[in-house]
Parts: structure tokens; sequence; C-alpha cells
């Protein structure tokens, strides 16, 4: 079982609730903010690990 790949289909299931959640309720705004965010801290999380 490749860990990579279930983690980024995981991934991929949050994302798409958040934008299911955000587009809802309408504030799309906010979930690009959100999204925004997520992408800056992920990837300081990747620059932290050196093997993935």
């Amino acid at each position: 079982m490749n860990t990579l790949l279930v983690k980024k289909k995981y991934n991929q299931c949050k994302m798409n609730k958040l934008a299911y959640r955000g587009r809802r309720s309408g504030s799309f705004d906010s979930f690009t903010k959100i999204l925004i965010l997520f992408q800056i801290t992920s990837s300081r999380r990747n620059h932290h690990q050196p093997y993935s």
C-alpha cells in the first residue's frame, strides 16, 4: 500500500469537503483564504521534513 497515495487521496477528500462547505454557505472568499493558508502551512511542514 502506497502511504503517499493514501495521504494524497485523504487530502483531496478533505479539500472537497471544505469546498462543498464553502460553496454551500456561499462564502467562497473565506474558503479561498483557508485554501491558501492550508497550502502555505503544508508546504512549510514539508520543508521541515526532508523525507516524505
